[in-house]
């Protein structure tokens, strides 16, 4: 699974923003599961990818969204921030 974690642990998501995001992924990975954790401290989680998937211009498309950046991590599929 790939898991991102915003580098502003105070930062917290909009709604708009989490939905952009997720479409992004959910598309152009393409996942079959996207999570967003609008935060404060934003995790997002794609599911039975790896962060080697993640193309760069998709990231940075999220990081822009987000304003801010993330630190890509792999992480075993079913281990949740929630």
């Amino acid at each position: 699974m790939i898991r991102l974690s915003g580098e502003i642990e105070a930062l917290v998501l909009t709604e708009d923003q989490a939905t952009k995001i997720r479409y992004q992924l959910l598309e152009f990975i393409p996942a079959r599961r996207c999570i967003v954790h609008r935060g404060p401290g934003i995790v997002i989680e794609v599911a039975g990818r790896e962060p080697d998937e993640l193309a760069p211009g998709i990231l940075r498309r999220i990081e822009q969204i987000a304003e801010c950046t993330f630190r890509v991590e792999s992480a075993p599929d079913g281990s949740s921030k929630a």
